[in-house]
């Protein structure tokens, strides 16, 4: 039985979390350190709190 589009989506996005999760971890392991002026650690939050405005609400389904 093949995987539908939905689940194959499902399972690449659970790989990019994990991914995600260890870079965090190695950035907050390195210690801070200037990208464009800024913190690498807080920009890449400052990125990640944009795409969270990506997920539709509650009230949209």
């Amino acid at each position: 039985m093949s995987a539908t589009k939905q689940q194959r989506l499902h399972r690449e996005a659970l790989r990019a979390i994990a991914k995600l999760e260890t870079l965090i971890d190695e950035l907050k392991s390195a210690g801070p350190c200037p990208l464009d002026g800024r913190n690498a650690l807080l920009n890449t939050h400052e990125q990640i709190k944009g795409l969270l405005g990506r997920f539709p609400t509650s009230q949209e389904g």
